[in-house]
């Protein structure tokens, strides 16, 4: 940090030295994160494949995160103990 004087004291410039090396490895781990990623996304594309389906196929479709209004039908509804 300068002062008025326009001078530095020397912990100021332990501090300073210790930013500037901090950014810079700052830096170089974006630096490799980003390289990593890319590799990440060119393995996965490689991969992965891509699925086309056509009216009237059969597809497994999971009912996990499906949520019915309750009051859609009692056939639907398990609180009211109706069971099929």
């Amino acid at each position: 940090m300068a002062l008025a004087s326009g001078t530095m004291h020397a912990e100021d410039q332990d501090a300073e030295q210790f930013l500037m090396a901090w950014h810079k490895r700052l830096d170089v781990a974006r630096k490799h994160l980003m390289k990593y990623k890319d590799k990440y996304i060119a393995r996965h594309n490689e991969k992965a494949r891509t699925e086309f389906f056509q009216k009237g196929d059969l597809v497994l479709v999971s009912a996990q995160n499906i949520n019915l209004p309750e009051n859609l039908t009692p056939k639907f509804n398990t609180a009211s103990g109706a069971t099929t």
